[in-house]
Formats: structure tokens, C-alpha cells, sequence
């Protein structure tokens, strides 16, 4: 990171992305998700 801005930039990123990803397991009405080690929202 070469500035405190990008690092903010890229934390609002991942958090958009992480809403999003939320957003899918919600709309698909799952009652149970099962996930083991790190979710990673740009796979």
C-alpha cells in the first residue's frame, strides 16, 4: 500500500464485496452454510 487512501480504498472494496457475497447466500434461502477456512470474495 503507498498510502493511507488505497489502503482505506481497498478495506471499502473487500467489504463490498463481502456485502455481496452475503447478499447471494441470503437471496438463495439456505438455511445452513457451511463454510471451512476463509471465504474468499474474489473467487
Amino acid at each position: 500500500m503507498d498510502s493511507v487512501k488505497t489502503a482505506l480504498l481497498f478495506e471499502e472494496k473487500k467489504k463490498q464485496m463481502c456485502a455481496k457475497i452475503a447478499r447471494k447466500i441470503i437471496d438463495s434461502g439456505a438455511n445452513v452454510l457451511f463454510s471451512e477456512g476463509d471465504i474468499d470474495p474474489l473467487y
